[in-house]
């Protein structure tokens, strides 16, 4: 991932005649959630078990003897997308922050 910025004019000039230094934040996503097919490739334990994580959500039904909207938090266990784009993502403000 690379985020740039068009220089100024004042930075042109300074660049053209000594040149710029400034600092570069760089970093490197070995994985992106997918493979080259586009099938989802999911975090996996050092001994090969699929890393799940458990999340509430609420649920909306209408209930079938009264007719009633019934609104009910259930426990949903999914697997994890091995992605590391939003730590990426997340470790560049703190970069940002570290620079001034």
């Amino acid at each position: 991932m690379m985020l740039m910025r068009r220089l100024s004019a004042d930075e042109e000039k300074v660049a053209a005649t000594k040149g710029l230094s400034y600092p570069i934040f760089m970093a490197v996503a070995e994985k992106i959630g997918h493979d080259k097919r586009g099938n989802t490739i999911y975090r996996r334990t050092a001994d090969g078990k699929d890393v799940i994580v458990a999340k509430k959500e609420l649920v909306t039904e209408i209930d079938e003897g009264s007719g009633e909207v019934v609104t009910k938090e259930i426990e949903v266990r999914d697997r994890v997308v091995d992605d590391e784009l939003a730590e990426v993502a997340e470790s560049y403000p703190k970069w940002l922050e570290g620079q001034q």
